[in-house]
């Protein structure tokens, strides 16, 4: 079964075109430590200040895998410090669908 990881991340006011500049890098960078980047998303109601990406995974063991890669992996160490200032808070959430969810 998929896994799915949720990025959800607090942008400083003013900077989410900086931090969507960005994006393409991120989601190269995902995809080379093996993950499937399904969709980033920004706020159209409600707190404006938020940008999310959802990443899946073919199991626990490709998520742990992956997450070993990034740990390593230089350009995903030169974003997190190009993003300093940009982003004021990160919150990573590890999700499985549920029986009746169209992801599986």
């Amino acid at each position: 079964m998929a896994i799915y990881q949720m990025f959800e991340w607090q942008i400083s006011p003013g900077r989410q075109q900086d931090v969507l500049a960005m994006e393409g890098a991120f989601l190269a960078a995902i995809q080379r430590i093996g993950g499937k980047p399904i969709g980033g998303f920004s706020t159209a109601v409600g707190d404006v200040s938020r940008l999310l990406a959802l990443v899946a995974y073919d199991d626990f063991a490709a998520y742990g895998k992956a997450n070993q890669a990034a740990q390593q992996d230089a350009d995903l160490q030169k974003l997190g410090q190009a993003s300093s200032g940009l982003i004021t808070q990160v919150n990573v959430s590890i999700l499985q669908p549920t029986p009746g969810s169209a992801l599986k």
